[in-house]
């Protein structure tokens, strides 16, 4: 509801009508409709195919910015906004933009149509009206009181809640997840796989609109490359169990990554495809992660 603020105007209505075949006029309405926001006057532009319309935000603004008439200003902005179309064109624009000011006791209305001539032109009229005084601004001590006031709540809301939510442990969720996901946060273990690779790099990306740890895996001197290396290394795994099947997992060419959070509970884990290693000296290979359940830690098993 508007509640006629002395020092004020509002819009209402729309303006609408179809786009030119060609040029760049839908662009055009958008940086006219940011200029004029400038001045307090809002619309919000819509194109549908070759219709466009601009429809004006209805709550009261400053008219200071307008001054010294208001309506002489709107309708130069108006006639501005005529200029993107050719003057063909112009007449087939539809208005029913329209506008009220207040100043003490009195309605400054103004009604803004196209004339034949292509361009806008003003209905006025001034009419009796209940207005009132702005609010007066706050003084320095006002503005302190309320502010201690504010600080009293907030402080008393903290207290009931801290009964429910451990807030420490919150502060320090809230640090770790700020810090970015980089080798040097995220612990990497490779058990067996020491021998053959390691994990120089881990970012953040997403793909395919999935968040992921994008790892970056390059092998060592020990990695078999071939069959016969292969062959060799689980010889040479000898009874160690566990050699040996991180040796069977490099033949088939995949390993899985598991995740663990900061308190060492397991997250999830992926199966990462790690073949090109055999032709490669390195590869970027992604697993999903979730922001909830940070990795703190990653483990490569068989």
């Amino acid at each position: 509801m508007n509640e006629r603020i002395e020092g004020t105007i509002c819009l209402d209505g729309l303006i609408e009508g179809r786009l030119p075949p060609e040029g760049d006029v839908a662009d055009k309405l958008r940086q006219w409709a940011k200029f004029v926001g400038e001045l307090g006057l809002k619309f919000s532009v819509e194109i549908d195919g070759n219709a466009f319309s601009l429809l004006a935000d209805t709550r009261a603004v400053p008219a200071d910015k307008l001054e010294p008439d208001p309506a002489q200003t709107i309708k130069e902005a108006l006639d501005q906004l005529l200029s993107a179309f050719p003057p063909p064109q112009r007449t087939n624009i539809f208005s029913t933009l329209r506008s009220s000011a207040y100043t003490p006791g009195k309605e400054l209305q103004a009604v803004y149509a196209i004339g034949p001539d292509g361009l806008f032109a003003i209905s006025e009229r001034t009419v009796d009206a209940q207005t009132h005084t702005p609010a007066a601004p706050l003084s320095v001590k006002e503005r302190v009181k309320l502010g201690v006031f504010g600080l009293c709540i907030a402080i008393a809301v903290i207290a009931v809640s801290a009964i429910f939510i451990d807030y420490g442990e919150l502060w320090e969720s809230m640090g770790s997840s700020s810090q970015p996901i980089s080798a040097e946060t995220t612990a990497t273990r490779l058990g067996p796989f020491a021998d053959y690779l390691e994990v120089t790099k881990i970012k953040t990306g997403t793909i395919n609109g999935t968040r992921c740890l994008v790892l970056t895996i390059e092998r060592t001197d020990a990695y078999p490359t071939t069959d016969g290396a292969l062959g060799e290394a689980y010889a040479a795994a000898g009874d160690d169990l566990h050699k040996r099947l991180a040796v069977e997992a490099l033949a088939r060419g995949y390993v899985t990554v598991e995740q663990y959070n900061k308190s060492g509970e397991f997250v999830r884990h992926d199966r990462l495809r790690i073949a090109p290693l055999r032709t490669h000296a390195k590869l970027e290979a992604a697993v999903p992660y979730s922001r909830r359940a940070r990795p703190a830690q990653l483990q490569l098993v068989f």
